[in-house]
């Protein structure tokens, strides 16, 4: 007898339900139906590493070669100045390349991270590129906070991307860096339009700022800022809480 209407998968499910097997039938379906998803993220994710893991060695060199321009004698200031920045920038996207290739998404760790100091360098590469004014208001004494250092520099760096886009080339950015209530405070300020006033970006930022909070237990809250623009306030769990 040829099967009639309702046959197929879904009488497959009903004799599975009467039997007590259909958690079983669903989840294989699932499975079967994200299979195709989850091969794509794979296969992104495996391009991604060997882009990485390409990468390792130019930024040596450009590391190297960094280090031997700074042993020649009678280098200027600036020049000095310029190759130290250059040496800064390398070894910030060196550990990000080699942190990227440890695992997908590394879980966080308990590293203490002086975050007015990964500001500071963050600013300095931000700097090199933008013409506004970026101004950063530094503790007194050091803020550690419980973050790796790439997330830390991550999360500051895509943060002030956001409000140097947000504030243009004629605007200004302020950073702070604060202790409060076992928590360490990172403040973007920006004197922008506002919220939802500026073209959208590709919101990769916002994904990794997401992804790099979620690993170290921080949050991140936006408000109005008193300059016109977006105040973004990072909340960190401090190092030693009884600060």
């Amino acid at each position: 007898m040829r099967p009639g209407p309702g046959s197929g998968v879904a009488s497959s499910r009903a004799v599975a339900s009467e039997s007590g097997c259909s958690t079983g039938w669903e989840t294989a379906l699932r499975r079967a139906q994200a299979a195709p998803e989850l091969a794509n993220k794979s296969a992104a994710w495996q391009h991604v590493r060997e882009v990485c893991h390409d990468m390792r060695q130019p930024v040596a060199g450009i590391l190297f070669f960094a280090a031997a321009a700074l042993a020649v004698p009678g280098l200027s200031r600036a020049a000095r100045c310029w190759l130290q920045q250059i040496i800064r920038e390398a070894e910030s996207l060196s550990e990000l390349i080699e942190r990227s290739l440890d695992t997908e998404d590394p879980p966080g760790d308990s590293a203490e991270t002086d975050l007015a100091q990964v500001a500071c360098e963050a600013i300095s590469g931000e700097q090199l590129t933008y013409p506004g004014a970026l101004t950063m208001t530094t503790p007194a004494a050091a803020v550690l906070a419980e973050v790796n250092r790439v997330d830390a520099r991550r999360i500051i760096a895509n943060l002030l991307s956001n409000a140097t886009r947000a504030a243009g080339p004629g605007g200004c950015v302020s950073v702070a860096v604060t202790r409060d209530h076992g928590w360490a405070r990172l403040i973007v300020e920006d004197s922008g339009p506002g919220f939802a006033r500026i073209p959208l970006g590709t919101g990769l930022g916002t994904a990794v700022i997401t992804r790099c909070l979620r690993r170290c237990g921080g949050q991140l809250d936006y408000a109005g800022s008193g300059v016109g623009g977006v105040k973004a306030t990072v909340s960190l769990p401090l190092a030693d809480r009884s600060k």
